[in-house]
């Protein structure tokens, strides 16, 4: 029975051993510094330290799992041996890091006696010494708080601020501020703190953003040199210009994120050595460049109200980098019509040049979808041209050239010969419409007709469409309505008119205006150009100035008008 008992015991200890089974990392963890792999240079000079004996305050950073915490416990074994356990303490220093720590271990530790080899001393091992975090904006401002009811500080709300401002999270400075600020001119006040701290005012580096949002380089230019003149270095601008950006709360996120990789890029040049006025000015202007407005985007479409969003939605659709870009863009118009052939494309390029000629910062984009008959790169004048792909997606064509105001992309660029076709498959475009009416894309309507009453019938059904889908409508144009002479510009009203007129009656619409069959703009359009038009210059926009001779450019005034009315 003893013998049965036994074997029993010794079964039950084979089998709690083989239940527990230590883990392979510790099982053939290095006890000696010899058996530490790697870092050949810093192991050997921990063996010199170890066979010496003089053990200095060692730091060793890394990535994790190199064998940090390893050599340091091969180290200590080697230099205390059998007085390892009582000589060593090991804290997790991102854990235990209050001052009880110090009180309680720490101190508790270095007074207890151990008995060591001779001239070897206590080794405290601290395990994961991550730097303390920067403390945050609550933070600083409660302390700049208490400090200021104790010594009745007077302050305002900006001064505070600017406090924050300038600490950078760290605590020392702000007091340091605080007082120097107080002692020169006994009020805190955000312009009293930036002259202690001597950087340059973020008011004004605000207002040199808000100047390039707007695409208004002479104001970002002269708020550049009246920081400039102040005497602060082109350092001491592009950081502050980067640490106003990237909190800045009046541009979106993409255009933050552009911002940022500018500053950053200039900030780069300037460290190389090239800190000079000049530096920054191009710095400016790339961003005035980079994010001036779109005041329009300009959608021109096949006559089908569903597939007149189409191909807008493939290229605009999933959180795309044209989605980001997009939140750019402060107006979309998206003209329509309920029926081919009544001059959406011809109103479309005509609103284009009016806006682009109505402000000297205005960028005007037109993405023509007509998938049957692009005609719009023709009548800018740029179908001889083609687009190209980046990895930001396609580069459009500027009918401006070097002005790069007006872009224009269409399916045109993409087909191989002009009379190619496009096969659109409808249970996709059906898709892409849905998804579309799902997107939060701001998008107002101007529908285009003409005075016969078929057109009439079908741009109600284009109306009933805008409304089921909850699209704005600027207002209907009717086009078609009468002819130009082309002798003496008047309009004779060879056919039936103001059907359009009065359907917006009706409808509750603005009537923007009615445009005549202009042979002028007609023989414009289809690139019959001008000799003088030929030799533009990179500032002479030839089509643009070919168009305001026209009556049709005339007309087109108070139309223009009521569509700037309407956004």
């Amino acid at each position: 029975m003893a013998s049965s008992s036994l074997s029993k015991g010794k079964a039950a200890n084979t089998t709690s051993e083989a239940a527990y089974e230590l883990p392979w990392v510790e099982k053939y963890r290095p006890q000696t510094l010899d058996d530490v792999v790697g870092n050949e240079d810093t192991i050997d000079r921990l063996k010199v330290i170890a066979r010496e004996g003089n053990c200095p305050h060692i730091i060793i950073s890394g990535m994790p799992g190199i064998g940090k915490t390893t050599s340091i416990h091969c180290l200590a074994h080697q230099l205390l041996g059998d007085a390892y356990k009582e000589g060593v303490l090991e804290l997790n220093a991102s854990d235990e890091r209050g001052i009880d720590v110090v009180r309680n271990k720490i101190k508790t530790f270095a007074q207890k006696k151990v008995t060591l080899p001779p001239g070897r001393h206590k080794i405290i091992i601290l395990d994961e010494a991550d730097r303390y975090a920067k403390l945050r904006d609550q933070e600083i401002l409660k302390r700049l708080l208490e400090i200021c009811e104790m010594e009745k500080v007077q302050y305002n709300d900006d001064g505070l601020t600017a406090l924050i401002f300038t600490a950078e999270g760290d605590m020392r400075q702000a007091i340091n501020n605080l007082q120097s600020t107080h002692s020169g001119f006994g009020f805190i006040s955000g312009d009293n703190v930036f002259k202690v701290c001597d950087q340059p005012h973020p008011i004004v580096v605000q207002a040199m953003i808000r100047a390039c949002l707007k695409g208004n380089v002479d104001t970002a230019i002269e708020k550049l040199h009246e920081l400039w003149d102040q005497g602060y270095s082109a350092v001491d601008i592009v950081v502050t210009l980067f640490r106003v950006a990237k909190t800045f709360d009046e541009m979106p996120e993409y255009t933050k994120l552009e911002y940022i990789k500018e500053i950053g890029f200039t900030h780069m040049r300037i460290l190389e050595g090239v800190g000079t006025v000049v530096q920054l000015a191009g710095l400016v202007a790339r961003l005035c460049k980079l994010d001036a407005p779109l005041l329009i985007y300009l959608l021109c479409e096949y006559h089908e109200s569903g597939l007149s969003l189409t191909l807008k939605l493939s290229m605009a659709t999933h959180e795309s980098a044209v989605t980001r870009r997009l939140q750019t863009v402060k107006n979309i118009i998206l003209v329509l019509s309920g029926k081919g052939g009544v001059g959406k494309s011809s109103v479309t390029a005509q609103l284009a040049l009016s806006l682009y000629a109505s402000s000297p910062t205005a960028r005007v984009g037109v993405l023509d979808v007509d998938l049957t008959g692009p005609s719009i790169p023709r009548m800018l004048g740029v179908d001889d041209q083609g687009v190209h792909q980046s990895t930001s997606g396609w580069v459009p064509v500027y009918a401006d050239g070097a002005g790069a105001r007006l872009a224009c992309m269409s399916v045109g660029f993409l087909l191989k010969k002009k009379g190619d076709s496009v096969v659109w498959r409808g249970p996709k475009k059906n898709g892409m419409i849905r998804q579309f009416l799902s997107d939060r894309f701001m998008v107002a309507i101007v529908i285009v007709t003409t005075p016969q009453a078929v057109a009439l019938m079908d741009v109600m059904k284009c109306l009933s469409f805008t409304r089921a889908v909850n699209l704005p409508v600027l207002g209907l144009i009717e086009n078609m309505s009468g002819y130009a002479c082309p002798c003496c510009g008047v309009v004779h009203n060879v056919f039936s008119t103001g059907g359009g007129e009065e359907m917006a009656r009706k409808e509750g619409l603005q009537f923007l205006g009615s445009l005549p069959v202009d042979t002028e703009l007609v023989s414009l359009l289809d690139g019959e150009r001008q000799e003088e038009e030929e030799k533009e210059t990179k500032t002479d926009f030839g089509l643009l100035t070919s168009y305001e001779k026209t009556p049709s450019a005339r007309l087109f005034g108070g139309i223009l008008a009521g569509v700037l009315g309407g956004l």
